[in-house]
């Protein structure tokens, strides 16, 4: 298993220094667990963080095709181990799709549900994942995602894992081992034709658009103008970003 630190604004001195420190600070019971288990995770903690002691693992759940038997079982292994409740968490943009991720996260709350490991589900609708996590996150959580689990974007393909330890400013563990096989992979692939289309056409008209302004307008006015588009070009750009997500 290893550890990444990452860059946050929060600096907090007495840190343990090494990867099993900060694993054990953050997990006391995981020294009964086989180093095979964990070989391939990854823990990300941002720089400076307070390292205390997890009291719930809170799963993410993808909407892809899953081994939840072996999500389960990996789950269960964290949780028991330093006796953790767990929350399974799906996000929804489909409304439509509600019922069938409820009966989902069902199996899964109850195939983890061994002894005295206390399981729950919540089911969050939209597309923006750091605000619904927002609204079930407690004082003491630990995230935990499977590795194929990407955070897409236009821009650039992020680590969802950094990318939610930085926006959320908590640790997020990264299970190695667990493969997400997308559902619906051509439609992925079609939509970001589309973005990549979109996003071209749209710098060409706004640079064709600053052409023009340069052209037929004196420099301070051209000059206001041209700063305008190019704040309108950003926005646009990043709304485009958000939908491919």
């Amino acid at each position: 298993m290893k550890t990444i630190t990452l860059p946050s604004r929060e600096i907090t001195p007495d840190q343990p220094a090494s990867s099993t420190d900060l694993f054990k600070s953050i997990l006391p019971g995981s020294s009964q667990l086989a180093q095979t288990d964990h070989d391939a995770d990854t823990l990300f903690v941002p720089n400076g963080l307070p390292l205390r002691p997890a009291k719930r693992l809170v799963v993410l759940v993808p909407s892809d095709e899953i081994d939840e038997q072996s999500l389960s079982y990996r789950v269960w292994q964290l949780a028991d181990c330093s006796g953790l409740s767990v929350l399974f968490l799906t996000l929804v943009s489909d409304e439509a799709l509600t019922a069938y991720h409820r009966r989902r996260l069902a199996r899964l709350a109850t195939l983890t549900k061994f002894t005295h490991v206390h399981t729950d589900t919540s089911i969050q609708t939209g597309k923006n994942l750091p605000r619904a996590l927002k609204n079930v996150l407690q004082s003491g959580d630990l995230l935990v995602y499977l590795k194929s689990d990407r955070s897409h974007g236009l821009i650039h393909r992020q680590s969802l894992g950094e990318q939610l330890s930085i926006n959320l400013g908590l640790p997020v563990y990264e299970l190695g081992t667990l493969q997400v096989k997308p559902a619906h992979a051509p439609r992925h692939w079609l939509k970001d034709v589309l973005a990549w289309t979109a996003a071209i056409a749209l710098m060409a008209s706004f640079f064709y658009l600053q052409l023009e302004i340069d052209r037929y307008l004196s420099r301070w006015p051209a000059t206001i103008l041209i700063f305008m588009s190019v704040l309108v070009e950003i926005y646009c750009l990043g709304k485009l970003n958000e939908w491919t997500r």
